[in-house]
């Protein structure tokens, strides 16, 4: 059974995304409705290898721009074994003879939403996203013709595929990912040292890339220029300040005359550790002599009064005394 083009195009040019979906429904019912009055002969019994995905008979002559909203395309017309690209997508193909007819396998470098085959009067239609792309797949082929019962030869072939620009920084301080304070503990006075990974997320390539940082730390990059799919590790140093600090950096890449970016948060906590103590005897804080006076014999009592003046806490906190006494 074929669908003609013209009773879908209405749905995916309105409805993006969710009319792709629509078309996975369709499909499943028409698994489900009888067959045609005259149904093409069975395939050979050694026959082609199976497509990850099962294709939807198409009338006409579609574009991706008719078939998905935001779809572009790279089409391949004839249909011959290479590389092909238009600066975007670059797919290799192979396509060979089987006893089934002429089938071809595919793969690319960026994801595939679908991929349209015309052969003969109409086509098949394979769609990979949703759920998700693809990138790459074997043993595509047009429709069956009825004469012979072998798939038509391929006229021509339609990858469709949209582009998503999008980048990622992942930010360390001193090798520790610190999205939360307080982060790393750091003396004051120590070095700090900020790693910033930045990743193009997306499938096309960005350019103009940079790291900017909140706090007017200054960020080195080895490159501006990121592939889709590759990473770099950006740097930044100072040195530690008392308390809390956070910082955040920003990751920028222009595609297409736009910019996109991405933000991480990093922290670290200032130490800066410090004890005073302040000494009292019989009540009087004598830091210089002479000193209460007090009857020989007479009792006399120290008082040690210690105070963690710093921002951390202290541990194995203790009093000593030079003339022996025991505190």
């Amino acid at each position: 059974m074929t669908i003609n083009t013209h009773e879908l195009l209405s749905i995916f040019r309105t409805a993006g995304r969710t009319g792709r979906v629509i078309l996975v429904i369709l499909t499943l019912l028409i698994n489900l409705l009888p067959a045609a009055s005259v149904a093409p002969p069975a395939l050979a019994a050694n026959g082609a290898p199976a497509s990850s995905v099962d294709p939807i008979p198409l009338g006409d002559n579609p574009t991706c721009a008719d078939l998905g909203e935001g779809w572009y395309e790279l089409k391949i017309e004839p249909v011959s074994d290479g590389t092909y690209s238009d600066g975007s997508l670059t797919v290799t193909i192979d396509a060979y003879n089987t006893s089934d007819g002429q089938v071809f396998d595919w793969m690319s470098n960026i994801g595939v939403d679908s991929v349209f085959v015309k052969a003969g009067d109409n086509g098949n239609f394979y769609v990979y996203d949703p759920p998700s792309e693809a990138f790459e797949d074997v043993g595509l082929h047009g429709q069956v013709n009825p004469k012979n019962g072998k798939f038509y030869g391929l006229s021509h072939i339609s990858f469709c595929y949209d582009l998503e620009p999008s980048i990622d920084i992942e930010k360390h301080t001193n090798g520790y990912d610190a999205d939360s304070p307080t982060g790393p503990y750091i003396a004051v006075g120590e070095p700090v040292n900020w790693e910033y990974i930045v990743t193009n997320t997306g499938d096309v390539p960005l350019s103009n890339v940079s790291v900017s940082d909140d706090q007017g730390v200054s960020v080195y990059c080895p490159k501006d220029m990121l592939a889709a799919g590759e990473s770099m590790t950006c740097s930044a140093s100072g040195t530690a300040t008392a308390g809390q600090y956070a910082n955040i950096g920003t990751a920028s890449g222009d595609y297409g005359g736009m910019t996109y970016q991405d933000s991480d948060p990093s922290h670290y906590f200032g130490a800066d550790p410090a004890i005073d103590i302040e000494k009292s005897t019989n009540g009087y804080d004598a830091d210089a002599p002479p000193g209460p006076f007090i009857m020989t014999g007479g009792l006399v009592t120290w008082t040690y009064l210690v105070t963690n003046t710093g921002n951390v806490d202290l541990i194995n906190v203790t009093v000593s005394d030079d003339q022996g006494v025991v505190v």
